[in-house]
């Protein structure tokens, strides 16, 4: 993860086959020092369960996913990708993106998200089924994030994002998330 001169690297492990499916983002200093450990547990239209941990706090389950990741500008709902948990998507149609032909997919914000977005709109791979781009809008329909795929690669014969850039417009803010190595848990 890197927002300006801040660098953090991140561990994320995706158990989407568990019950419920789960995800857990560990972060650690360029030296090697954990920093903040969210554990998410998803749950089908009911909000997540977050349990979250860092040097100072030992555990907590009433963590918020719009805080923010220790040192960064970044919000954990962002860098989770927690609006693809959002229920009650709906197709918009079909555009190309990144000459990938994509589904434009539009997601309100469910009544247990406390996010500032009011909906997200989606272009997922129509193909591959990742997301492309993701923009977020306010109450009043204005853009106040964007994710974006910057760059994409192939892992064992499935293509996937290898550099994501996170942009949030009402701080005039980016970060920049490279996928440097994929493991499949055993």
């Amino acid at each position: 993860l890197k927002s300006g001169g801040e660098l953090l690297l991140a561990d994320i492990e995706l158990a989407w086959g568990e019950a419920p499916p789960r995800a857990r983002y560990q972060t650690t200093s360029p030296m090697g020092m954990p920093q903040e450990t969210l554990e998410i547990f998803w749950k089908n239209n009911e909000a997540p369960i977050c349990v979250y941990s860092n040097a100072n706090i030992e555990l907590t389950k009433d963590f918020q996913l719009p805080q923010l990741i220790e040192g960064l500008s970044t919000p954990w709902a962002d860098f989770s990708l927690s609006f693809l948990w959002w229920p009650e998507a709906s197709v918009a149609g079909r555009e190309s993106n990144k000459t990938r032909d994509c589904l434009v997919v539009d997601l309100p914000r469910p009544s247990w998200d406390s996010s500032d977005a009011s909906r997200v709109r989606l272009w997922v791979d129509e193909k591959e089924f990742f997301v492309m781009e993701a923009e977020a809008y306010d109450g009043e329909a204005e853009l106040i994030r964007r994710l974006k795929a910057k760059s994409l690669k192939k892992v064992d014969e499935q293509w996937m994002v290898k550099d994501l850039e996170f942009r949030n417009y009402a701080k005039d803010q980016k970060m920049r998330v490279t996928v440097r190595e994929v493991q499949p848990i055993p």
